[in-house]
């Protein structure tokens, strides 16, 4: 199995099509990377907000 990825990467890295399509699979993932970082902290933040909201609705007299 490894030597058929070894064998698959040196051809791809001989051929401009296959270069091509391995820098368009890294930047595919980087930009996925950062949209799940990004969702993540907009989904932290957002909690913190409603549950904040949610303090002043239960306890008003509190805040």
């Amino acid at each position: 199995m490894l030597k058929c990825v070894r064998s698959t990467m040196k051809r791809l890295s001989r051929e401009e099509k296959g270069a091509s399509a391995v820098e368009y699979a890294i930047l595919v993932g980087a930009i996925g990377i950062a949209l799940s970082a990004g969702a993540t902290n907009f989904g932290n933040g957002l909690s913190n907000k409603l549950s904040g909201m949610l303090n002043v609705i239960t306890f008003p007299g509190d805040s």
